[in-house]
């Protein structure tokens, strides 16, 4: 977090999910992920958390005018590799985010 200012001082945007990549909404209910954004001058960091009991592997919206489709966000902590930008059929653009029960992760 020290070396990363967006996670220090980005401003803070709630994401909303999607299981098929195709309908997306805030989460709802006990079994989720929960994801926000941290955005400081064009540069944004996804946090990702699954709070289920079960792994789960939910498509979570990130910035269209940040990304394009190809493009992929690196886990800086939680996992190691990386995700690809997709679109959905309505132009958002997301990341399938593989996620064990309770795991946390950063994406950059």
């Amino acid at each position: 977090m020290q070396t990363t200012l967006s996670l220090r001082f980005g401003r803070m945007y709630f994401r909303e999910i999607s299981g098929d990549g195709i309908h997306f909404g805030l989460p709802f209910g006990f079994a989720y992920t929960l994801g926000f954004s941290r955005i400081l001058y064009g540069h944004e960091v996804l946090v990702a958390y699954n709070v289920a009991n079960q792994p789960r592997q939910d498509a979570v919206i990130v910035d269209a005018t940040l990304h394009k489709v190809g493009d992929v966000m690196r886990y800086r902590y939680g996992n190691t590799g990386s995700v690809p930008i997709e679109r959905a059929p309505d132009g958002s653009t997301f990341v399938k985010v593989p996620l064990a029960p309770h795991q946390f992760v950063v994406l950059e």
